[in-house]
């Protein structure tokens, strides 16, 4: 036999002699619904599953934009504005580091910023006051 034969047929001994390896824990969840089931899976699930994120908007019109700032509850401000494009704003004077060490309510201002999604990346100052009269002459 060769050595190389020789230290292949040691190597089986060895792998023979070894205890079984214990068992594996199930798998991880995949963070998936389709493929792991509806559990939720962490607080921010929970609360996607009591609403739809979509529906906040006929909240916006008919309630909020009524009843105010204050009127709107901490999961629709912080969690479902989003899925519209809507981010408060930080109060003024507040600098960008404490954003990690203060609440939510201590960082935001009762002003709002919408994000807009704009193909392509480029988009005049004229553009938008074709769609919205009511925007002409404003400056960015």
């Amino acid at each position: 036999m060769t050595d190389t034969a020789l230290a292949g047929a040691s190597a089986d001994s060895a792998a023979a002699k070894r205890p079984a390896r214990p068992s594996r824990p199930a798998a991880k969840p995949h963070g998936q619904w389709k493929v792991d089931g509806k559990t939720p899976l962490n607080a921010n699930e929970t609360w996607k599953q009591e609403d739809d994120g979509l529906n906040v908007r006929e909240r916006i019109e008919s309630i909020y934009a009524k009843e105010g700032f204050d009127a709107i509850p901490g999961q629709d401000l912080h969690g479902r504005f989003r899925w519209w494009g809507l981010y408060t704003q930080r109060k003024p004077g507040i600098d960008g580091g404490k954003t990690a060490t203060l609440e939510p309510h201590e960082l935001e201002d009762k002003y709002f910023m919408l994000r807009v999604r704009i193909d392509g990346g480029a988009l005049t100052t004229e553009q938008p006051a074709r769609h919205r009269p009511d925007l002409r002459g404003l400056r960015p």
